[in-house]
């Protein structure tokens, strides 16, 4: 009797054992597998950002597609302010639907945010707080203008990556009329 309690002992100490395996085997690939999932989470949220910042003022600089509506100017978030922010500016073309050729979309990047004032006049004050958030980013934005009137954005993520986009208007319509 004792010899088949003890074979009974031994069977339960391996089965309890391989078990035990199982468990910590499976509670170490849930803990790695999070870990790879959250990376890869984080990773594919960041480059969403970029693109999203990207393509977002790429279409607003193509609703303003023509040679002389594009423009890249300092704006300030008070007139002591010695920096500011570099503001990616469309001017509207006039039509039937109220837009005034004196019309501006403001797109900028300010406190992790980039911006759009939209519809501004030239001369109305601008308040860099007020403007409603297009999207929030961890990184940076930037634009700047080159003397054929196409413009690099550049956007960054939290880690400095950076990815670009230059854009040069399609159209060659001009305000005054006609092609160049």
């Amino acid at each position: 009797m004792a010899v088949k309690n003890e074979k009974q002992n031994s069977t339960s100490i391996f089965i309890i054992s391989l078990y035990l395996v199982f468990a910590i085997t499976a509670i170490a690939l849930v803990l790695l597998g999070g870990g790879a999932y959250k990376k890869l989470n984080d990773a594919i949220g960041k480059n969403a950002a970029l693109r999203t910042t990207l393509s977002l003022t790429a279409n607003k600089a193509r609703s303003g597609d023509r040679m002389d509506a594009w423009a890249v100017e300092t704006l300030k978030a008070n007139p002591n302010d010695e920096t500011g922010v570099s503001a990616f500016v469309i001017t509207l073309l006039k039509s039937d639907d109220g837009y005034m050729e004196d019309d501006l979309n403001w797109i900028y990047f300010y406190r992790s945010s980039l911006y759009e004032i939209p519809r501004r006049k030239r001369m109305a004050p601008v308040t860099l707080d007020d403007s409603p958030v297009l999207i929030t980013t961890d990184g940076g934005f930037h634009a700047e203008q080159d003397v054929q009137n196409g413009i690099m954005f550049t956007a960054a993520d939290s880690d400095g990556r950076e990815r670009w986009l230059y854009l040069y208007p399609r159209s060659t319509y001009t305000a005054g009329g006609g092609a160049r």
